[in-house]
């Protein structure tokens, strides 16, 4: 729903909305945006780190997600953050200050960003979050230790690579040793 995201930065003065990556989409989000001078894309880009220190917020608008690696991403750099309320987003991390959670009211949408987006906030509490919840060995650590002890609830379902309430990415193997 970048369309949204465009709609939104369209319509407030002195910002500029940067599209980072690509996609089938990019062609009719470039019409889309054609009469704006604040939006501009990127493409597909290796070191995507470089531009989040290059904002002042960072804003989701996705109509679908889980929860997003590119909003750990950010809130590890301090941004403050505006998504919408899709998948998890709102349940994990919308209760932490500099999150906000955006409702899919453009005028709303529009005030609140503006409202805090000209502050120029760096939040390392947001940074904290991810260091304390996101790093791979945090969570390895949750997994093992919910495995050993029963306490994880899960469901793996084999045509997929993820267990549903976790944010573990593998696949489960099964070895069969032959003496």
């Amino acid at each position: 729903n970048i369309k949204y995201a465009i709609d939104i930065i369209s319509r407030i003065e002195n910002s500029h909305l940067v599209i980072v990556g690509d996609g089938p989409e990019r062609k009719e989000l470039e019409r889309h945006s054609a009469n704006f001078q604040n939006v501009t894309f990127v493409g597909n880009v290796k070191n995507v780190e470089d531009y989040y220190n290059l904002f002042d917020c960072f804003l989701l608008t996705s109509n679908i997600e889980g929860m997003p690696i590119s909003i750990l991403e950010a809130m590890s750099t301090g941004l403050p953050i505006y998504s919408t309320d899709v998948g998890s987003i709102k349940e994990n991390i919308g209760s932490l200050d500099g999150v906000n959670i955006l409702t899919n009211n453009l005028e709303l949408d529009i005030e609140a960003i503006k409202d805090t987006s000209e502050k120029g906030l760096f939040l390392e509490g947001l940074r904290a979050f991810v260091e304390n919840n996101h790093k791979d060995s945090v969570i390895s650590m949750k997994f093992f230790l919910g495995v050993i002890d029963g306490s994880m609830n899960y469901v793996y379902n084999f045509d997929s690579d993820t267990f549903d309430g976790e944010y573990i990415w593998c696949k489960m193997s099964i070895l069969t040793l032959d003496f």
